[in-house]
């Protein structure tokens, strides 16, 4: 007996896992899926993919179907948002091919997870009936990103973010009207789209994290940040600590390192800081990071959980953040199994890391409470397993 059939609608390729939200893909989404289903991939990218990524999900999960366009291309398909109202990033990826492959083909299927409103202009115009059968991942709630990131922003940036903004906004709201079934990563996330709107079937399903069998080490004088630099928050936050925070504990504790872990652009200035080394993508963070005494993430906005507080916490590192950074993590508990300083308490984030780097009781104490959070509440078996018991429910409704 031949088993349902799932199909994921992403707007770029989860292999390979080199961001968080990538990692949720591949392994908390169609990982768990894969063991009750079959499941298929409906990829739109604008960046050029590797024909070994798609045999190695082809080979590991499902057939890909994919649909590559260039940068120029996605620049002239987001030229109709400025007449539209549509958002640039959702009216930039209705390319045809795609939306002709779709329409032929969305039958064959017998649910649909669409990753995000970049993809839900391509599901939007179908009937009542056959939407009963989507799932809307919201991931996060973007307009929220926008909204607190223009304020950080300088000219003529924060115009942008503001312009878009308050088309995202607009667009997230036509969305929760136009489908039936949503999931989001944090109860923090959905209240703020929701704003008091009540909708049937709504849920929350955080990031599962990888659990290593080993805890981290924490026994170099060295702390590190996580992220990728093609994701603006993450530039904002290291540019934040380089700049504002690195130069006065540097000077306090002069032995003390910085390791910086993800791909992307990074400037040149940046790696002719005293103190900073940078590791880009590495196959195996928990390798790159075991060693270190704490994360650091000054994260001044963001919507939905960040994957590397999380995946730190899993690793028994201590994690020195934003409280605006873990308002969307259910279990965080200041002083217990994270730390937590304002963005703009440059001394107060010295005094921290000073702190948790040369207090071995209190490192060894976080450390064990932030693990046990992430394996009872954050732990990517969790997360599988939800997303199973979703498309069972969809499926059966």
């Amino acid at each position: 007996m031949s088993k349902q059939k799932i199909l994921l609608a992403l707007f770029r390729m989860p292999y390979p896992a080199t961001d968080g939200t990538r990692y949720k893909i591949l392994n908390n989404v169609a990982g768990g899926l894969l063991k009750d289903f079959d499941v298929e991939f409906f990829v739109v990218s604008i960046k050029p993919v590797a024909r070994e990524d798609v045999e190695y999900l082809e080979r590991n999960f499902g057939k890909v179907h994919l649909f590559c366009h260039s940068k120029f291309a996605y620049g002239m398909s987001a030229i109709p948002a400025f007449f539209s109202g549509l958002p640039l990033q959702a009216e930039a990826f209705r390319f045809r091919d795609a939306q002709a492959w779709l329409d032929a083909h969305i039958g064959d299927y017998d649910a649909v997870y669409i990753h995000e409103i970049r993809m839900t202009e391509f599901f939007i115009r179908y009937s009542g009936g056959q939407k009963k059968r989507f799932l809307v991942d919201f991931n996060d709630a973007i307009s929220m990103s926008y909204a607190e990131g223009h304020q950080k922003m300088r000219f003529p940036e924060n115009l942008f973010y503001h312009w878009e903004g308050n088309r995202v906004a607009r667009y997230e709201a036509k969305v929760l009207a136009s489908f039936f079934h949503f999931n989001i990563v944090s109860e923090a996330d959905r209240a703020y789209l929701l704003k008091g709107l009540h909708i049937d079937d709504f849920s929350v399903i955080a990031h599962g994290s990888p659990i290593s069998e080993q805890v981290a080490l924490l026994d170099e004088d060295k702390i590190f940040f996580m992220g990728s630099m093609d994701y603006e928050p993450n530039r904002d936050a290291l540019d934040y600590f380089l700049k504002n925070i690195w130069p006065m504990l540097h000077a306090h504790l002069p032995s003390l390192e910085l390791l910086v872990v993800g791909g992307g652009h990074v400037p040149g200035t940046y790696r002719r800081v005293s103190g900073v080394s940078f590791a880009g993508f590495v196959p195996s963070v928990f390798e790159a990071v075991r060693h270190c005494k704490a994360l650091v993430a000054p994260i001044r906005y963001a919507g939905g959980t960040p994957s590397k507080i999380l995946d730190a916490m899993g690793y028994g590192i201590p994690v020195l953040t934003t409280p605006q950074a873990v308002a969307g993590i259910g279990g965080a508990v200041p002083g217990t199994n994270v730390l937590t300083v304002a963005a703009s308490d440059i001394g107060g984030w010295v005094t921290t890391i000073q702190k948790v780097v040369t207090d071995d009781a209190l490192r060894s104490a976080l450390s064990k409470n932030a693990r046990q959070l992430i394996l009872e509440t954050y732990s990517a078996p969790v997360a599988e397993d939800a997303f199973r018991k979703r498309f069972h429910g969809i499926i059966k409704s």
